[in-house]
């Protein structure tokens, strides 16, 4: 039953499937973009006498347009070679109106088998918009294999290619989450303003795969080169890292940075503490300990 609910909402009326349909591929018409900013209903019904990819793909990103009717519209184009971009807005559109079993099906049995088919030319074809609309779409899915391979792909082919800062710090935050160290890098290099949330992430991402002293000179160059101040969350996660990594060296050196900061919290103090312990350093716990209360 559910299989046929799906045929049902990825079917499309007969009359409408009997039309010849240009596959040309054209810019959006402004005639299209006009009648659907005064009426969208009959921007839709003359999209059907005369459609063309960039007028559907226009069509079901509109939030005014219906689910059964962005079905509908998708069906005329689906089957055109440079559909990926009017597939990703449907995977939207079914994203953004909840129809998870047809968000899966596309998903899963269209755009993963089409990018599959892609070779390295047609990656490289692809415009900035339609690369972001992808990702759009693998980071709902959240699919670490498709999201590394793509963005490796992204990178590879068309390293001018700008993804939207949204992406940008779901990639950042995901990659950061599966230790994923070298990709979330790059994606931190290519993010305008990152933020202390960003460098944290790609910090203990470093930290937890045990490059500690990579960490250390991100972070000089975090403090150096942008406007980015360290705070005691992330002294704390890097102390952490080197406690379960036993990186004495590189904690003590830590530690300096956070007593010239004056960077102090009781969990910051605690941590201190316990690397002190850690590293079978009760003296230097103690006189810690002591300049925390003095203080």
């Amino acid at each position: 039953m559910r299989r046929l609910r799906i045929a049902s909402k990825l079917g499309f009326a007969q009359t409408v499937c009997k039309r010849n349909f240009h596959s040309q591929v054209v810019n959006t018409s402004k005639s299209i973009k006009d009648l659907f900013s005064k009426n969208s209903k009959s921007a839709i019904e003359s999209f059907f006498k005369n459609p063309n990819l960039f007028d559907a793909t226009f069509l079901i990103g509109r939030k005014e347009v219906s689910f059964d009717e962005a079905i509908k519209i998708y069906k005329t184009i689906e089957n055109q070679k440079k559909s990926l971009q009017a597939l990703a807005e449907i995977i939207l559109c079914c994203h953004r109106n909840k129809e998870q079993e047809t968000f899966d099906e596309l998903y899963k049995n269209k755009l993963i088998p089409l990018l599959n088919s892609y070779t390295n030319n047609d990656f490289k074809s692809l415009k900035e918009y339609s690369w972001n609309r992808l990702f759009a779409c693998l980071l709902i899915y959240k699919d670490q294999n498709q999201l590394t391979f793509f963005y490796r792909t992204l990178k590879a082919q068309c390293p001018n290619i700008t993804l939207n800062e949204g992406n940008l710090r779901h990639l950042l935050n995901l990659f950061s989450t599966w230790g994923e160290s070298d990709l979330a890098l790059q994606v931190l290099e290519s993010t305008n303003t990152p933020t202390i949330i960003d460098y944290t992430m790609v910090l203990k991402s470093l930290a937890g795969n045990g490059r500690l002293k990579e960490a250390l000179s991100l972070l000089k160059k975090m403090e150096e080169e942008s406007k980015v101040t360290s705070d005691a969350v992330l002294f704390i996660s890097l102390l952490k890292s080197c406690i379960d990594n036993n990186f004495q060296q590189e904690g003590l050196k830590l530690i300096e940075m956070i007593k010239k900061r004056k960077l102090y919290s009781t969990i910051l103090n605690t941590t201190i503490i316990n690397f002190y312990f850690h590293f079978n350093k009760p003296v230097e716990a103690l006189n810690f300990f002591e300049e925390q209360i003095v203080r």
